[in-house]
Parts: structure tokens; sequence; C-alpha cells
């Protein structure tokens, strides 16, 4: 046995790994337990989907765009399809932009649920997992149930389904009524489980300024310290209607711990907003007239919007044709890979693997 201690060996870390999601891995050296380096490497998600774009039509182009990141379909296809409406000079009815923010804050909640049920198994805590998994599942059925098929709910000019019956919205603003106890039951027991509290706290501290150096968005940033939130500082859509509060955390540690309150603070953000859609949306049409192939000018345009995992963005160049002649899409999931291989050096190898489980990246989003 004297021969193999201190001796680095090489292992990986996925890409079937329970913290990779199945789809991406880490080049370890290990000493024992603890990780000398990591190297992230991914490609196993990729789907060639920018490339896809340019050989698809504007409109065709939408289903492909929801499926950059299946956990939350709304993120890249509303940042799409919000730039193929200004370059092309699309004006969105009012009632559709209501709904579309219906969606996107339902999908936030679904995805931030399933986060939560993701770091109770890392953790370990089976009945918290368990809790959190199902609510999710719930609010799966919902949106299900309002959007139809994910795929298709959003397009070019508005959407395809209205709000459905008024026992739709009753048991949705009952269900939320519910999730404000669970959340306020996973965030006490965040502050005074001792085993949440080992695990998470300290764990994986980034700075503020590390987060602005590494370009790291949404919730990640956010519980760095810095409040900076696309629907706040940059409204689009109706979102400077409505009433919203950035949510960062009190701690101000910009550990693991952090990552997850700041998930929880948005769960109870989302809910409020989805009420406020509810009490205020209008009457209208939920889909302008396009009658012609959609030929937006020769240009170029760059839209971005606050995804569930952060800064979503678009980046389109039209020749003045039916198809795109350049399509480059920006997701939060990328962003934080770059961090990882930083901060995988000189660290016990549990603490590096509750540090990926905290940034949620998504392989799929990473990829594209």
């Amino acid at each position: 046995m004297n021969e193999w201690l201190g001796e680095e060996k090489k292992v990986c870390i996925g890409p079937h790994h329970p913290v990779t999601r199945g789809g991406m891995n880490f080049i370890a050296s290990l000493d024992g337990e603890t990780l000398r380096q990591a190297i992230p490497e991914i490609g196993y998600c990729h789907r060639s989907l920018e490339k896809i774009a340019e050989n698809t039509d504007y409109q065709g182009f939408t289903t492909y765009a929801s499926q950059a990141d299946p956990l939350s379909p709304y993120s890249c296809q509303w940042s799409y399809v919000m730039a193929v409406e200004k370059l092309a000079e699309i004006t969105v009815p009012r009632r559709a932009e209501f709904l579309r923010v219906i969606a996107m804050e339902l999908n936030r909640i679904t995805s931030h649920l399933h986060f939560l049920s993701f770091m109770a198994e890392i953790i370990g805590a089976k009945i918290l997992k368990a809790q959190s998994f199902k609510r999710a599942e719930i609010f799966s059925h919902y949106t299900t149930t309002f959007c139809g098929n994910d795929n298709m709910f959003l397009q070019i000019g508005g959407v395809v389904r209205d709000l459905c019956s008024s026992d739709w919205e009753t048991t949705l603003i009952q269900f939320l009524d519910h999730l404000k106890t669970f959340i306020d039951e996973y965030s006490y027991t965040l502050k005074n489980n001792y085993v949440f509290q080992r695990q998470l706290s300290f764990t994986g501290v980034i700075s503020v300024e590390e987060a602005i150096q590494y370009n790291l968005v949404g919730p990640n940033l956010r519980a760095s310290g810095l409040a900076w939130d696309l629907r706040k500082n940059r409204p689009y859509s109706i979102y400077s209607e409505l009433n919203l509060e950035i949510p960062t955390c009190q701690r101000n540690k910009g550990d693991a711990h952090d990552r997850v309150q700041v998930r929880i603070d948005e769960i109870a953000q989302s809910a409020s907003l989805i009420r406020q859609c509810l009490e205020k949306i209008p009457q209208g049409p939920i889909q302008c007239k396009i009658t012609e192939p959609i030929k937006p000018k020769t240009g170029e345009i760059y839209n971005c919007i606050e995804g569930v995992r952060g800064d979503t963005g678009t980046y389109l160049v039209s020749n003045g044709t039916t198809q795109p002649h350049r399509l480059k899409l920006r997701t939060g999931s990328f962003s934080s890979l770059a961090l990882l291989e930083k901060m995988g050096r000189e660290i016990p190898l549990s603490d590096y693997l509750t540090l990926i489980a905290s940034l949620d990246i998504s392989p799929w989003e990473a990829d594209r």
C-alpha cells in the first residue's frame, strides 16, 4: 500500500455521475480525498442547434429553441422569439405578454423545485428530496395543462394557447399558498439543520469579484451579493408593470448555502409575479396576424432575458431571407463552467461535488 500513498490518480467524474446530471464529465486528479485539479469536459449533449437555425425558417426554429434546455424550455425560446420580433418589427398583443410571463415564472418555479430536490439528494435528505420532487411534478402538471406541449407554446407574435378555465386559476392560487408553507419549511431546515449547515456553509465560496470576472449570471451571481436581474435592471415585456424585488442572500457569503437560499427566495418571487399577472391580465388577442413568411430586414440584433439560470441571450443576423444567416445562443450554464476549473484545486472532493451541484448547471444548455 505504501507505494500508492502521495500519488495522484486521474479519475472521471461523469458523464453519468449524479452531480453531472448525465451530460458532463470532469477529469479529476486526486490525491486521496483531495482534489488537485479538475477539468470540465462537455459535448455529450451537443445538438448543433445554432447550425440547424441556418437551415430552418424563423417560425420553425421556435421549436428547436425550446430544446436548448429541457429543464427550462422557455428561457432560450423567449429570448429567440423576442429577437425575431424586434428585428421584424412585430408587435405582440398585451395579453400574450402576460401569458408569456406566467409561463416563464411557472417554469422557473418548477426548475428551482427540481434543484432543491437535487440538492437534498446530494446532501442525503431523502424525505426533503421526495417532498421537493413531488411539488415540482405538480407544477409541471400545471404548466402542461396551461401551455400544452412545451415546444410550441411561445410563437413569434404571441402564444398559441390562452388561459385555462377559472377552476385552473383557482387551484393554482391554492397551490401557491401551499407552496409558500413548504418553502418556508425548506428555508428553516436550511438555516437550522446541522447536516445542511455542515455541507453547504462556506463550501464553494465565490466572491462578487470572482463572479463578475468569470461572468456568472442569474441566481449564482445574486448569491455572491450583486443584485442584478434583467427583469428589474433592464425590464422587458411587462415586467416593469409588476412589483418585483431582486432576491439576494442576506448572509453575503457566496457559498453553496447562499445559492440554495436565493433560489428558495426566487420561488416566492415568481409565485408573487404569477398572482399579479392573473390579477392584471387584460382581455384581447393572444397572437398577432402573420399572413406571410417572416422575412426580417437585413441586420443584426442581440436580445437578452432573465432565464431560469440567468442571462439568456440570442444574437441574430438576418440577410433578408426566410432563414437566419447566423444565430448564437448565450446561456448561463456555459458561463459557470469556466469557474469550475479554477475552483477545482486543492479542495476536498466532497466539497467540489457540492459546488457543482449548487451552481445548477444544465449540460444541455451548456452544449446547445
